[in-house]
C-alpha cells in the first residue's frame, strides 16, 4: 500500500525475498505443494538457474513514493508497477463495469507464450490478415479484443477468399500504421496483444 513505510516495510520486505535461498528442498517442496501442476525436478531446476525477481505491485503513486522504483531498482533489481482500480467519484465505490476497469502505471510485466503470428494488412481496407491461424484458433464471426499502445480495441473476425482469416475492427481504425508490420502475441492469461514489428 502507498502508506507503508519505505524504510521500515517495503525495502526490508524486498531485500528479504531478494536475499532469500528458495533452493533448499523443503522450500521446493513448499513451493510445488502450493501448486500441484508444478513438476518437483523442473522447479528445482529453474530456481537454481534464475535468480530471484521481484515485482511490487502499489495501489497508487504518490509524493512520498515516486522514488520507490528508481531506488528499488538500482538497489534490488525490482520492478515496480502501479495497478489501480477506478472508483466512482460520487459513490466511492468499485466501478461494476467491466473486468478491465483498472489502470497500469509504470512497468507492466508481460510473460509471453509461444503463441505469436504475423498479420499482414489488406491491399485496400484497414483489415488485418491473420499470416497463421493455427495456434489462435480464431473463427469468423468471433469477436475478440486486442491490447495495442495500452488501449484495448475490439475486432470482428471475418472469412476472406481462400478461407483466410481476417480481422476487422470496429469502430475508428485510424490506430492502424498501413505502412508497418503487426504481430498477435497470447499471453499467459490468454489477451492478446497486437504490437508493430
Amino acid at each position: 500500500m502507498a502508506y507503508h513505510s519505505f524504510e521500515s516495510h517495503v525495502e526490508p520486505q524486498i531485500r528479504n525475498l531478494v536475499n532469500a535461498k528458495y533452493d533448499s528442498s523443503d522450500v521446493i517442496n513448499y513451493i510445488c505443494g502450493q501448486c500441484g501442476d508444478l513438476d518437483p525436478v523442473k522447479t528445482s531446476v529453474l530456481v537454481h538457474k534464475e535468480p530471484p525477481k521481484v515485482l511490487l505491485i502499489l495501489n497508487e503513486i504518490n509524493e512520498s513514493n515516486a522514488h520507490w522504483s528508481n531506488e528499488l531498482s538500482n538497489k534490488y533489481g525490482a520492478i515496480t508497477s502501479v495497478f489501480e482500480i477506478y472508483h466512482s467519484s460520487s459513490a466511492g465505490h468499485q466501478v461494476t463495469a467491466s473486468h478491465r476497469a483498472y489502470g497500469i502505471i509504470l512497468n507492466y510485466p508481460i510473460y509471453n507464450l509461444s503463441t505469436t503470428t504475423k498479420c499482414s494488412i489488406h491491399p485496400f481496407m484497414t483489415y488485418l490478415g491473420i499470416n497463421d491461424n493455427s495456434q489462435l484458433q480464431l473463427k469468423p464471426g468471433d469477436e475478440i479484443t486486442l491490447e495495442l499502445s495500452d488501449c484495448i480495441t475490439f475486432w470482428k473476425v471475418v472469412e476472406g477468399p481462400d478461407m483466410t482469416v481476417w480481422l476487422k475492427m470496429e469502430g475508428r481504425d485510424a490506430c492502424i500504421n498501413r505502412q508497418k508490420a503487426y504481430k498477435i502475441t497470447r499471453l499467459r492469461d490468454n489477451t492478446l496483444c497486437l504490437d508493430m514489428i
